[in-house]
């Protein structure tokens, strides 16, 4: 009587008391394991861009104060130009109204330059896709020398650019591999920056070609103070940072992006003689 009750109030019981169903969930079949698996890969992706967005995002606060500072010498200049067309077109002479000419086509390069800086404001703080697409090693470190070293000449920093040539190419995210340049980029800056007057103040910024290795390399050197010994076997962790105010993310994100891309991120470092930072990725052709 006693199992009959149970059995009763049990809808994987029989009325004898004998399972009719299976105790624990019935394994669903690979297909299903294997949707399950690529569903959670996509929305690890989806949370992986989510976060390197946002490290961009205070990328972009940090370099605020460069930022403007840079959008505000073309402006000025325009407004300088301008003002000089409109005190030349006064005059009717042949010679004010060429200086006129002049002092227009100055200010529409100036227009120019500023949009070039928004526009590479825009896309750095863009929402990336997560598409890989093949690029030009040489354009990505170029386009992202033009936002990192934003007032990089009026901090008495030198740049010194070698090139790998038209053939390094590398499929890969362009907006997070901008992202990795512009962080090395700008901790070179921050780096240059804390060095006294009389010390150079020089980046120099490497691409090369290895094809016979199948990668890409590049490397960003700095003459700044170097990184202590008890921060450099940490580096990469998360919160460790040797900036006053730093927050410690930009290489924790670096080298998430970098390992995503099946590539490498390394630093050498001597306390008092400058950092190297190499990034290496897959060539395309060897993907």
């Amino acid at each position: 009587m006693r199992q009959s009750s149970i059995a009763s109030s049990d809808p994987d019981l029989s009325r004898n008391g004998f399972l009719t169903q299976a105790p624990f969930p019935v394994d669903p079949g690979p297909d299903h394991t294997a949707e399950a698996l690529r569903e959670s890969e996509e929305r690890l992706r989806a949370l992986q861009n989510e976060f390197a967005h946002l490290a961009r995002v205070q990328e972009l606060g940090e370099m605020a104060a460069a930022v403007a500072h840079e959008i505000n010498q073309p402006l000025t200049a325009i407004t300088n130009y301008l003002n000089a067309g409109r005190i030349s077109v006064r005059e009717s002479t042949s010679e004010a109204l060429a200086q006129a000419r002049r002092a227009m086509a100055l200010a529409a390069e100036q227009g120019m330059r500023a949009g070039a800086i928004i526009r590479g404001l825009r896309s750095f703080a863009r929402k990336g896709d997560g598409m890989r697409r093949i690029e030009a090693a040489d354009a990505l470190v170029d386009s992202a020398m033009a936002l990192a070293l934003l007032g990089a000449d009026a901090a008495g920093i030198e740049v010194h650019r070698d090139p790998a040539g038209g053939g390094a190419m590398i499929e890969v995210d362009p907006v997070q591999i901008q992202q990795v340049l512009v962080n090395l980029l700008r901790n070179a800056v921050d780096a240059l920056v804390t060095n006294p007057p009389e010390a150079r103040r020089l980046v120099t910024v490497h691409t090369r070609d290895l094809p016979y290795e199948g990668i890409v390399m590049f490397r960003i050197a700095d003459t700044g103070p170097g990184i202590a010994p008890e921060v450099r076997g940490r580096l990469f962790k998360p919160f460790v940072t040797s900036k006053v105010k730093g927050m410690g993310m930009g290489l924790s994100v670096c080298q998430r992006i970098v390992e995503a891309h099946g590539g490498t991120i390394e630093v050498e470092s001597e306390f008092g003689s400058g950092a190297v930072f190499e990034v290496r990725l897959l060539r395309a052709n060897a993907i």
